[in-house]
């Protein structure tokens, strides 16, 4: 086949991997956008996997530069030092990276393209490969994920106009009618892709004193300020709801026990560290949670399971001492340890 012919399959095989994402929700499309390229630059070009990075632009985490996507592919593909490569080389890029580049580290040759902006947090892709991918390829592939980024972001603008009915009063926070279409999704994608997820269920801790002591106002208000606590904590990627009263829970697409932990525990370390103020008094007080974590398929069949075996670790939680994260693999099998006794 000809470098030409070639070229025009490759782009087509793009456009059609855009038309079967687009049918796809907020919560899994731009997923899938990454799982395309992914799926043809291993099949076409021999690359390793594709991982993609967030920067924050701005604000108290400006700078920091994370992997966002394809944490499991790491292991198995790329050695310590050519992370640690890539991360030197990916934070000194922003905003300015208009298209793609190749980057030079050692014997290592990889490319990076930019995905995309949401919010405050700049998303480029980068993978390493032996070979020379053509120019004219290259170009194309990179306005391709651009485009389909920013035609993702703008169907997310009009869903925003859409989800009014899926807010919670309080807090703005996704509501628990949103919290359920969300699962069954979740649900599905596992059905279809094998995508596992893990799901927090968090609760104020001593919340009742904060209403007795100071009024529902001010419980009202400490809701709010919890709330943003949790979402200045998670990715954009995760979904976060008011599960009713002092409850919240959060959704981890497409991740594992483990990152459930580590989640719960600097959700902890977040609210703990918090000064939560009495607006009319002036008055500062400190505030805790208590954290159930359980995944999808390991501890559930459906999604009332999937929540009430994270609201029972989060009891757990409770009852050992409150203001710590109980992850149901620990809980479950120290229960069975028990049992077998």
């Amino acid at each position: 086949m000809s470098s030409s012919k070639k070229q025009d399959t490759l782009m087509k095989s793009l456009q059609s991997m855009l038309d079967l994402v687009s049918g796809y929700t907020h919560v899994d499309e731009i997923r899938k956008l990454y799982e395309s390229v992914d799926k043809i630059l291993q099949e076409e070009f021999k690359t390793l996997p594709l991982l993609v990075y967030s920067k924050y632009l701005y604000g108290v985490k400006k700078g920091q530069c994370r992997l966002h996507w394809n944490k499991n592919s790491v292991k198995e593909s790329y050695q310590e030092k050519e992370l640690d490569d890539i991360l030197e080389l990916m934070g000194k890029q922003d905003e300015t990276l208009d298209t793609w580049e190749v980057f030079k580290s050692g014997e290592s040759c990889f490319y990076g393209s930019k995905v995309g902006q949401v919010d405050n947090q700049y998303f480029f892709c980068v993978w390493k490969v032996d070979s020379d991918i053509p120019v004219e390829f290259m170009n194309y592939l990179s306005r391709f994920i651009q485009n389909s980024h920013e035609m993702f972001q703008k169907w997310k603008a009009f869903e925003k106009a859409q989800d009014l009915i899926y807010k919670d009063d309080v807090t703005g926070l996704f509501n628990q009618r949103r919290l359920m279409k969300d699962l069954d999704t979740c649900i599905q994608n596992f059905k279809d892709y094998k995508q596992k997820f893990c799901v927090l269920f968090i609760d104020i801790d001593h919340f009742k004193s904060v209403n007795d002591g100071h009024g529902h106002l001010v419980g009202t208000q400490f809701l709010k300020d919890v709330g943003e606590v949790i979402m200045d904590t998670v990715r954009t990627s995760d979904y976060l709801y008011r599960y009713g009263g002092d409850e919240f829970v959060i959704i981890l697409p497409d991740e594992d026990i483990e990152t459930g932990k580590v989640v719960g525990e600097r959700i902890l370390e977040n609210v703990k560290d918090n000064k939560f103020r009495v607006k009319k008094t002036g008055e500062e007080k400190n505030i805790t949670v208590s954290i159930g974590v359980a995944t999808f398929p390991e501890h559930a069949g459906n999604r009332e399971e999937i929540l009430y075996i994270a609201d029972m670790m989060m009891y757990e939680a409770k009852n050992t001492g409150r203001g710590k994260v109980s992850p149901a693999d620990e809980v479950l099998a120290k229960k069975m340890k028990e049992q077998a006794k």
